[in-house]
């Protein structure tokens, strides 16, 4: 195994490792990691799966997310919390329909094999 490939597989260890138990990492460190896992599948997909540096293609820097701003006005966002909350609680009626199959259930006799 190439020695750059070590070092790179060596990179993401320690600082999956450091992520994993609770470390903060740079935006910046993520996208140096994210490209140095890149290179690590490509070395793995050129020597073993008989890949093609054309199929392989070329890193990319991935793009933010573009998120969407909330146009909902305070009444309507109240609305939405209710519904939430009410989602929340258990539906009686469901409950109460399932009483006598579980009553049924309990009171079979059990099976000695």
């Amino acid at each position: 195994m190439p020695n750059a490939v070590l070092l790179k597989m060596d990179a993401l260890r320690m600082h999956g490792n450091r992520a994993a138990h609770g470390d903060k990492i740079k935006a910046g460190d993520a996208l140096w990691l994210l490209q140095e896992a890149f290179c690590v599948g490509g070395w793995l997909f050129l020597t073993y799966g008989n890949g093609t540096k054309e199929a392989l293609g070329k890193y990319a820097v991935p793009q933010a997310p573009k998120t969407e701003t909330a146009t909902l006005t305070k009444k309507e966002l109240q609305r939405k919390l209710e519904q939430l909350e009410q989602a929340k609680r258990p539906n009686c009626a469901s409950v109460t329909s399932m009483l006598p199959m579980c009553w049924n259930w309990m009171k079979r006799k059990p099976v000695v094999v």
